[in-house]
């Protein structure tokens, strides 16, 4: 089975929450909410410094450029 890369931009979003495609586009963005504090327990990584951030940031696209996926951003929306 021969597989395509899916190119297009999925955006899946309701009441609760926003599902939105993983793109260099989205970093300061992304950079906002990895440096908020609040949230480093529920990471899984340790993104410190914009160092830290730049070099997460180049090895996820990188990754998407090897491997057939779909990396997504979650986000939550406050009530």
């Amino acid at each position: 089975m021969e597989l395509t890369r899916l190119d297009s931009k999925i955006m899946l979003e309701n009441s609760r929450v926003l599902l939105l495609p993983f793109e260099s586009e989205r970093k300061s963005e992304l950079k906002k909410i990895i440096f908020n504090h609040d949230i480093w327990p529920y990471m899984g990584m340790n993104i410190e410094t914009e160092s830290d951030f730049k070099q997460y940031v180049h090895e996820t696209l990188e990754l998407k450029k090897k491997v057939h996926v779909i990396l997504l951003l979650l986000l939550i929306k406050n009530k």
